[in-house]
């Protein structure tokens, strides 16, 4: 490869984004791709430390968004960029669509003003290949978990969703839609199949 390669994998909450990034993490290296995989918010020691008080302080929703901000700043410059430069692929569970549709929809921040404030902070720093594994409301309910996020009201992810839908429609040549109501491997090969015709056509 000439240069890296950056995915990101996104979705609400029960989506099966960590599972499904680590499937296909493990299948391109079993077939010779050098990668690397991470998330947020973590990855670094700073960004860890970071996602503790996200998680579990109760916190305004603009100090959200810059903690999250922070975060992705400590991640971009220790883990994506070295990984990137290096001609690896890096697969990320969650990236700055997160941030748009949970602070900038869900907590009404404004779309806009999150994409642009995380634009200017990471020079914008995009993935050129995004896989959003969709799922209901209702099954994200059923499925999350309950850190200081995953307990917000059901109007919070509907905000969510619509966001996603947003970015979806902003970018669609970047953002790809997977089904993710069916079982866990037949996720992991439309999402394995995806990557993997991007992959090819930029070696």
């Amino acid at each position: 490869m000439n240069k890296g390669i950056f995915i990101t994998i996104e979705g609400l909450d029960g989506a099966g984004k960590s599972l499904q990034a680590n499937l296909l993490a493990k299948k391109l290296l079993e077939i010779g791709f050098p990668v690397t995989l991470t998330r947020e918010p973590g990855g670094t020691q700073v960004a860890e430390k970071i996602r503790e008080v996200i998680l579990n302080q109760r916190i305004s929703s603009k100090v959200e968004a810059l903690l999250f901000l922070a975060a992705r700043i400590s991640h971009l410059e220790e883990v994506i960029k070295p990984a990137f430069e290096k001609r690896r692929i890096v697969i990320s569970s969650r990236y700055i669509d997160s941030s748009i549709a949970y602070q900038g929809f869900g907590l009404g921040l404004g779309g806009e003003e999150i994409l642009s404030l995380n634009e200017r902070y990471t020079s914008a720093f995009w993935p050129q290949l995004t896989l959003y594994i969709k799922i209901g409301l209702e099954v994200s309910m059923k499925r999350r978990g309950k850190d200081r996020i995953e307990r917000r009201p059901d109007s919070y992810y509907t905000r969510v969703e619509e966001g996603y839908n947003w970015l979806i429609r902003k970018f669609p040549e970047r953002i790809k839609v997977i089904d993710g109501e069916r079982p866990i491997e037949e996720v992991h090969l439309s999402i394995f199949r995806v990557a993997l015709d991007y992959i090819n056509r930029m070696i």
